[in-house]
């Protein structure tokens, strides 16, 4: 089809397709015990993450790894 022949080295885009894996990865792992459904704020520290934001530090202490990933923590 006018290209270079599919082989061990070629490069493929993946797009948005690794979303839904690492949706299905976390899934499974919060169901066997692996990730945690405590705040983010228990493991990172939230002075790292300075913003001029108001309530942003508040937000920041009450999200999860869920919150995070799907969009409901709060965040701009």
């Amino acid at each position: 089809t006018g290209g270079n022949a599919v082989d061990e080295h070629s490069i493929f885009e993946i797009g948005s397709v690794t979303k839904v894996w690492t949706t299905a990865l976390a899934g499974q792992a919060v169901a066997t015990g692996g990730l945690t459904t405590r705040p983010v704020s228990l493991y990172t520290p939230l002075g790292s993450f300075p913003h001029p934001l108001p309530g942003l530090q508040d937000a920041m202490k009450l999200a999860t790894l869920g919150d995070l990933a799907s969009f409901t923590a709060g965040l701009p």
